[in-house]
């Protein structure tokens, strides 16, 4: 009896096992999320996108069938680590822009691991900037940044997109050229009022750093123009080149006022990355010197290791 019992339990064990795997995996599956994969010249015909060149009409996309299947997609893929990003699309059997940078960027960081002298090194990275120089973009923030990018900035598309940056919702195929046009969705990070701009000069005022392994991330303060901005990076560094973490984001409270305390702005920074503009916020108000500060800078690499700090009388430049 009280064998027959423990199988019975056994099975039911066994049995839940089993349905939260099952569930689990379809939680990943291409049913659930409702995406396929199909070629962008069967969908150019019904579709009112701007051109498209030659080259790019065999190319792989992913198809949504409605925008909301879109929506769902996007929230559910941002959710996930770079690991299950990249095993949900080889079970799709589709290797698009997310893929093939990350691809590249482990390779990249395989680079930066060798044990090496920097004519040896050099002679590597040159080898891997050349066969990469029709694929991808090499214009980081910071000279010699050997970090590769996409041609363009959409997250949406870095992630849904094949590698130039197309993808099909609703029979409307989308591109980076009018995607802003036809399908817009919320950006997390976006504050107001902070702006996110990849345009202007950084003049850097103050700046906070905290390490993680072979990567140190950067809260820089200053301004771009006549506004207040901050730029936020996460970079290693090998004697002349750097390597940027691009999919880093950086948290943060940011304060600035005049040295009487006048005109006081309190800023959230929640994931941003790259350069953004203080859009309420003149430089030449708090003329000529500031107090910048800044508490809890963390990285999301590790969240738990965070700086904060004051900076008083601070040239505005």
């Amino acid at each position: 009896m009280r064998k027959a019992i423990f199988i019975s339990l056994c099975c039911i064990i066994a049995a839940m096992f089993v349905a939260c795997s099952s569930e689990d995996s379809a939680d990943l599956s291409s049913d659930q999320l409702q995406v396929e994969v199909g070629l962008l010249s069967d969908y150019l015909a019904s579709s009112d996108s701007r051109s498209v060149g030659e080259d790019n009409e065999g190319d792989s996309v992913l198809v949504f069938k409605t925008e909301d299947d879109y929506r769902k997609f996007l929230a559910k893929v941002k959710k996930m680590s770079q690991a299950e990003r990249l095993s949900y699309f080889e079970s799709l059997g589709f290797e698009g822009a997310y893929s093939i940078v990350a691809r590249a960027d482990n390779e990249l960081e395989s680079l930066f691991d060798e044990e090496v002298d920097s004519i040896t090194f050099t002679a590597l990275i040159n080898r891997y900037l050349e066969r990469y120089e029709n694929v991808f973009e090499f214009e980081g923030l910071k000279d010699n940044d050997v970090t590769p990018s996409l041609s363009f900035k959409n997250e949406d598309l870095h992630i849904a997109g094949n590698l130039k940056g197309y993808v099909v919702v609703a029979n409307q195929v989308l591109n980076p050229d009018d995607y802003d046009d036809k399908f817009k969705t919320e950006d997390d990070s976006s504050i107001s009022p902070l702006t996110p701009t990849y345009n202007g000069k950084f003049i850097e005022y103050v700046n906070a750093n905290v390490k993680n392994g072979s990567y140190t991330s950067y809260l820089r303060v200053g301004r771009i123009g006549e506004y207040m901005a901050f730029k936020t990076e996460t970079y290693r560094k090998k004697f002349f080149f750097f390597k940027s973490y691009s999919g880093c984001g950086h948290d943060a409270g940011l304060e600035i006022s005049c040295m009487n305390n006048t005109r006081l702005k309190r800023y959230v920074i929640h994931h941003g990355r790259g350069q953004w503009i203080l859009g309420d916020a003149k430089a030449a108000d708090y003329s000529p010197r500031m107090i910048i500060r800044v508490k809890d800078f963390r990285s999301t690499l590790n969240s738990n290791k965070k700086v904060s700090n004051n900076y008083y009388n601070v040239l505005v430049r």
